[in-house]
């Protein structure tokens, strides 16, 4: 079986139940998994920086918002969802792109409190999305990379005695993908 170094826990995010004629935009602040795979049809309006537009664009984007030339609540239409991987002050503003009864799904960090409340005053709700893992998952997922089904992004890859210099490279922000800490390499 192939290794699934980068993959199990973040491609967890994106397995889901097949089947359904589920219709919704979605509102996805990085796009890295291509959902319409799995029978549920799902319009995508994504935002990142216009040197990544293609990349976003090939993983199935069907809108996309170059944030540095662009505030994105003021050029998407409403959505049912909003996937959150930045946090920050980008939560709050993301309410205004929900329709009521819409969710802002978190990933990065618990939504605040002042965000959630605000979320409730306008009949929106919030989420927080945590990964568990799971064998099962991890071994599905597994298959769907080996069968070329699912394709992960890898910017990097450290050698775990690096570890600190990869979590200073995710802190940074603008990562294309996921940054892999390679246990199996011993330090000299």
């Amino acid at each position: 079986m192939p290794t699934t170094r980068g993959r199990p826990v973040a491609g967890r995010r994106g397995l889901r139940p097949r089947g359904g004629h589920l219709r919704r935009r979605v509102f996805q602040r990085w796009r890295s998994v291509d959902h319409r795979r799995s029978g549920v049809y799902t319009a995508v309006a994504a935002t990142a920086s216009g040197s990544n537009r293609e990349y976003v664009n090939s993983l199935g984007a069907d809108e996309f918002v170059d944030y540095r030339e662009q505030r994105f609540e003021t050029s998407v239409a409403p959505v049912h969802a909003v996937i959150d991987t930045v946090g920050g002050t980008v939560q709050q503003r993301s309410l205004d792109v929900l329709k009521r009864d819409g969710v802002l799904v978190a990933l990065p960090a618990d939504v605040p409190d002042e965000v959630k409340a605000e979320a409730e005053r306008r009949g929106k709700r919030t989420r927080y999305f945590s990964v568990e893992p799971n064998a099962d998952a991890l071994t599905k997922i597994s298959r769907l990379v080996a069968d070329g089904r699912v394709r992960p992004t890898v910017s990097s890859v450290y050698p775990l005695a690096e570890a600190r210099a990869a979590h200073e490279e995710g802190r940074a922000g603008h990562v294309r993908g996921k940054l892999v800490l390679d246990a199996t390499t011993v330090a000299s």
